[in-house]
């Protein structure tokens, strides 16, 4: 291409014909510039391409039997991957064992599996796979799938793994039936021996409890109650006043009756 253009501008300047983008004209150049955008989108995502902090997150984790989970994963690469030239594998190492199993393999938007009774259960990320989400949910999670889990992620044929893989240990929980179940029995075990010691004495305390609930809470309730404490209130301040009367009184007739007798013991 640029050769050609060399060429053509010397002809140009020596007999004066048109270089060459005045002869491949705008739309044959329009053209080629579009079609040279695409090759290098398209070659530029799977060349040269440097996966950066490829990792699972935690060597370990403890999971619960028959829930959901989510085994993270994560990686970073400076340039945008092709969807359609991602490869991702995801595989176990069951307790116990030694052979690696593979438990699903993606290549583009196609999904396998090792078996067709686990396409439901092992699912992936697809539209987030190329922008580096490689997480790998389980559901439902058995104790079976105990285990050390690997994963791979190719790009043109280039293998990467991450640092370390993650071990994987399912435990079984309690069902909320069996929790219930022990309670249930403990009261049907204590409530005979109460009902036997209970004395026949306590007959006569309902039926008080029946007069105090029937007549006298109903008189306190509403504007009543009010009534009946602001009526209360004023008695108690009336007595006070009248003690505090009283008691002034009292004193006053004392003094006064002292003052008589001292002028009837010393007359003048």
């Amino acid at each position: 291409m640029f050769l050609c253009i060399l060429k053509r501008t010397k002809i140009s300047e020596g007999r004066g014909r048109p270089s060459c983008p005045a002869v491949m004209g705008p739309a044959r150049l329009y053209s080629f510039i579009i079609f040279l955008e695409i090759f290098l989108l398209f070659f530029g995502t799977t060349s040269a391409v440097n996966v950066e902090n490829f990792s699972l997150f935690k060597p370990k984790l403890i999971l619960k039997a028959h829930t959901t989970n989510i085994i993270p994963c994560a990686f970073h690469t400076r340039r945008p991957l092709n969807p359609l030239k991602v490869q991702l594998e995801w595989g176990v190492i069951p307790t116990g064992e030694r052979d690696y199993k593979p438990l699903v393999h993606l290549f583009g938007d196609h999904v396998n599996t090792a078996s067709p009774e686990l396409n439901e259960k092992y699912k992936l990320f697809i539209p987030l796979v190329a922008k580096g989400n490689c997480s790998l949910v389980i559901n439902p999670t058995n104790i079976e799938d105990s285990g050390t889990y690997q994963v791979k992620l190719i790009i043109k044929e280039k293998v990467y793994e991450p640092l370390s893989s993650i071990k994987i240990k399912v435990v079984d929980h309690p069902k909320a039936k069996s929790r219930a179940a022990k309670p249930m029995k403990e009261a049907t075990a204590i409530i005979p021996a109460e009902t036997t010691k209970a004395p026949n004495t306590n007959a006569p305390k309902e039926n008080d409890d029946d007069v105090i609930s029937d007549v006298i809470l109903p008189l306190l309730k509403g504007h009543e109650m009010a009534f009946g404490i602001a009526v209360i209130s004023i008695i108690i301040g009336l007595a006070a006043w009248s003690l505090i009367g009283l008691i002034i009184c009292i004193r006053y007739c004392q003094r006064n009756k002292k003052g008589h007798t001292g002028d009837v013991e010393n007359p003048s």
